[in-house]
C-alpha cells in the first residue's frame, strides 16, 4: 500500500491562496456594511463620528475571522492522505468520512489546469480531489 499525504510547504501555497481570495471579500463586505447606512442617511443627522470606533473593530472581526479559519482548514490540510492498494484507493482526512473507490469502479481521472487530478467513481457520487500540493505527485500519477 502507498500512502501520499499534502507536503510541508503545500499548507504555505494553500494559506496564501485562501487569503488573496477571502482578504478582497472581506473588505468589500465590511465597507458596503459601514458604508450603506452611512449613504442611506438622506440629510439626516451625520453620523460620521462612530467611524473611528466602527472600522477598528471590523478589522478586528476580520483579522480574527480569518486567522481562525486559516487555522481550521490547516488543521484539515494536515490529516488529507491517500492510500492506494491492489484494489482500492481511499482518501482520509479529519471531519470528513473516509472516501473509498475500488479501481475497478474508477470511470474517469481528470488532470485540472492547477496540477490536482480528480478520480470520480461509480456511482458518480464518489469523488476524490487530489491537490497538486501532494508530496510524490508524479508518483502517485503513475499509480
Amino acid at each position: 500500500m502507498q500512502q501520499f499525504s499534502i507536503r510541508q510547504d503545500g499548507f504555505k501555497e494553500i494559506r496564501n491562496a485562501m487569503l488573496l481570495k477571502s482578504v478582497p471579500l472581506f473588505i468589500l463586505i465590511s465597507a458596503i456594511g459601514i458604508g450603506v447606512p452611512y449613504y442611506n442617511s438622506r440629510g439626516q443627522r451625520n453620523d460620521a463620528a462612530i467611524f473611528p470606533f466602527i472600522i477598528p473593530v471590523v478589522l478586528i472581526m476580520i483579522v480574527f475571522s480569518l486567522y481562525r479559519s486559516v487555522n481550521r482548514q490547516t488543521d484539515i490540510l494536515k490529516s488529507y492522505s491517500i492510500s492506494i492498494d491492489n484494489h482500492s484507493i481511499t482518501r482520509t482526512q479529519n471531519n470528513l468520512p473516509a472516501m473509498t473507490i475500488n479501481k475497478a469502479d474508477v470511470t474517469e481521472i481528470i488532470k485540472s489546469a492547477k496540477g490536482g487530478l480528480i478520480i470520480k467513481g461509480n456511482p458518480a457520487a464518489n469523488i476524490i480531489g487530489i491537490p497538486p500540493q501532494i508530496e510524490n505527485h508524479e508518483k502517485l500519477e503513475a499509480c
